[in-house]
């Protein structure tokens, strides 16, 4: 005979609202086709993924993982994350975005760098989301750095409300 014990068990579709914190889905996409810019206003790159939230008061956990670099002294690359695609909700800063690396003094840089914001969608419509960036500065700024080598990676986890 045997015997199963559990201090609880959490339903596919997340803990009821109230309960709070369940990761009901993960969604991950990898890109290593390079994006490139001399723009100062957000251009869309190759790192976006879709979710589909079952519930319309989850919240949606937003994490960006990407190498970055730029070709001169003063260069800046600002990143972003939209909802809803290219002309969708800008859930950073609108001048700054969420995430900023760059060089002060000094030739080119290549970095790397993990951000992470939280969106409430209000949906269960299948929603994009799409990072973008920005050069601040001098030069041309890339992400990933260098195309075909290294991966950027977006995770959408929707967490029960």
């Amino acid at each position: 005979m045997s015997t199963l014990k559990v201090n609880s068990i959490i339903p596919v579709a997340g803990v009821p609202t109230g309960g709070g914190g369940g990761i009901v889905q993960v969604v991950t996409a990898k890109t290593n086709n390079r994006t490139s810019t001399t723009s100062t206003s957000f251009v869309d790159t190759n790192i976006t993924a879709t979710i589909t939230p079952i519930n319309s008061s989850s919240k949606i956990i937003v994490t960006v993982s990407t190498s970055v670099a730029g070709t001169e002294n003063n260069s800046f690359n600002r990143l972003t994350v939209f909802r809803g695609g290219t002309s969708g909700t800008n859930l950073g800063n609108s001048a700054t975005g969420i995430m900023q690396m760059g060089i002060n003094n000094g030739n080119d840089f290549i970095g790397c760098g993990t951000f992470q914001i939280v969106d409430s969608p209000s949906t269960t419509s299948a929603t994009e989301y799409l990072v973008k960036m920005r050069k601040d500065g001098n030069g041309t700024v890339r992400v990933p750095a260098n195309n075909g080598e290294e991966e950027a990676v977006i995770t959408l986890m929707e967490v029960s409300a």
